[in-house]
């Protein structure tokens, strides 16, 4: 907690309800970056914007439809109500699933490339947000952060994968694994 508000990230506590609109007013209060547990992922915020993390599969539909005030159809449907939602509040908003997709504040969506299936595992997306956490709080770029986090996230997985399996990955294999994401990434 103390290196991040160094480094001029807030944290706010778990308890937080999973309303976008409580942590964009906590965001404008503190004037910089917020990392808030909501839902089950972790989120982080500032005052021009907000990144929404969801987890996998089922659960995705669950909580993005929680966070967006209604249920979706389908994941088209989904992937595009987070789109236009990332658009509204000028956010970051990540879908996880087989192919995460980052949905930015310009309307654009990115899909990662990396990661498997052993990774819809307890606290892989805590995983995920520490990643992107440690990229804000080296000075990238939001849309840097969650890009390089997804992908560095992704390819840890992958990594385990090939070593573990994917049926009995942990996101303690994501963190064991992710020096080498890194080391991959900077060959």
């Amino acid at each position: 907690h103390e290196l991040l508000s160094a480094a001029g990230i807030a944290t706010v506590p778990e308890f937080v309800s999973a309303a976008k609109d409580e942590v964009t007013a906590f965001a404008e209060r503190v004037g910089f970056p917020v990392v808030a547990k909501v839902v089950g992922p972790v989120h982080k915020s500032d005052v021009g914007g907000v990144t929404l993390g969801v987890k996998d599969l089922d659960t995705v539909a669950k909580e993005f439809d929680r966070l967006n005030g209604g249920t979706c159809a389908d994941s088209y449907e989904r992937l595009s109500k987070a789109r236009d939602m990332a658009e509204h509040l000028q956010a970051y908003i990540i879908l996880k699933g087989h192919y995460s997709a980052l949905c930015l504040p310009n309307g654009n969506v990115v899909f990662n490339s990396t990661g498997n299936a052993g990774m819809a595992t307890a606290g892989s997306g805590d995983v995920l947000t520490g990643i992107i956490t440690g990229l804000l709080a080296r000075g990238y770029k939001h849309a840097e952060a969650c890009m390089t986090g997804m992908y560095l996230h992704g390819l840890a997985g992958d990594l385990a994968a090939k070593q573990v399996g994917m049926e009995s990955l942990t996101a303690s294999d994501l963190i064991h694994f992710l020096p080498q994401a890194f080391k991959r990434l900077n060959d």
